[in-house]
């Protein structure tokens, strides 16, 4: 399953999905991938611009592994319309300073 994760990861990372934004469970039904953050061995957060109701949004969601060794969405997400980010990415970045005031990693 080690091979699978890793491999899964580079292709993720090489490729954009597209889909209908719908509460489906198929990867594809998640909007479009801009990033990936591998959060632990086991786990990734993914950020998507989704479309839901006609809007778009700005999506955080977790991605985890499941017992067959594919990244399936969790229910943990933050949907932000694309305005708000600016905002958000500023408080990241103050929590980031407070947090480890030093620049050390």
């Amino acid at each position: 399953m080690q091979s699978k994760k890793v491999a899964s990861l580079q292709a993720s990372q090489n490729q954009i999905h597209h889909g209908n934004g719908s509460a489906g469970g198929d990867a594809s039904d998640f909007g479009t991938t801009i990033l990936e953050v591998q959060k632990n061995s086991r786990e990734r957060v993914r950020i998507s611009v989704d479309r839901h109701r006609g809007l778009d949004y700005v999506v955080a969601r977790i991605w985890f592994i499941d017992e067959t060794g594919d990244f399936k969405p969790s229910r943990q997400a933050i949907s932000l319309k694309p305005s708000l980010v600016p905002q958000l990415i500023q408080g990241l970045e103050l929590a980031v300073r407070a947090a480890d005031p030093k620049g050390a990693n």
